[in-house]
């Protein structure tokens, strides 16, 4: 569990803490990867589209399934909102208002980074469970875009179904569930 005092305690360990939960750990990292943990927040943020326009291009933002990048595209969302304002990236924008134990810089997960959940299903349930957060709906948004066709990436984000990981493609104007992740460096 990672809690608002910046440490990270094993369940057993942080039910005899006096501090507060602000995510599950999903994944930890080492000095290749980039990161030290991938944390999913304890609770879904809302439910909502990931763009309001299906003509944005996704400039700077990834179609790759297998990079832990959700932090980049949530920046490159925002950054493309900024620059056209009828642009409404919802999802990235939810996430990066999100304050979780006083605790900011969450954004829109990767496919990469909400498979960690996928693959370590069990942990990360039982973990919520322990801190009574909010267990894990079924269908949740990505900072994935959907590369795989000619036109994807202006139309298609990237979907992520619970428990086993299964990635879809869904219209950006469509709402699904939003649940923010942190990477701690």
């Amino acid at each position: 569990i990672y809690c608002e005092d910046g440490n990270i305690y094993p369940v057993d360990i942080y039910l005899m803490q006096d501090v507060r939960g602000a995510g599950v750990v999903t994944a930890i990292g080492g000095t290749d990867d980039g990161y030290r943990a991938l944390v999913v927040a304890l609770e879904d943020i809302g439910r909502t589209y990931y763009y309001n326009k299906t003509d944005e291009d996704g400039s700077g933002v990834s179609s790759d399934l297998t990079t832990i990048d959700g932090k980049e595209n949530t920046a490159a969302l925002v950054y493309a909102a900024v620059e056209d304002s009828t642009a409404h990236p919802s999802a990235a924008l939810l996430c990066t208002s999100y304050m979780a134990s006083g605790m900011s810089a969450w954004h829109l997960p990767s496919v990469a980074e909400f498979r960690t959940v996928a693959e370590n299903f069990a942990t990360v349930a039982r973990s919520l469970s322990a801190v009574k957060a909010q267990p894990l709906g079924d269908c949740y948004q990505t900072s994935t875009v959907d590369g795989s066709g000619q036109n994807n990436s202006q139309l298609y984000n990237y979907l992520i179904e619970r428990p086993k990981g299964n990635v879809s493609s869904a219209v950006k104007t469509e709402s699904h569930y939003v649940r923010p992740f942190l990477i701690l460096k």
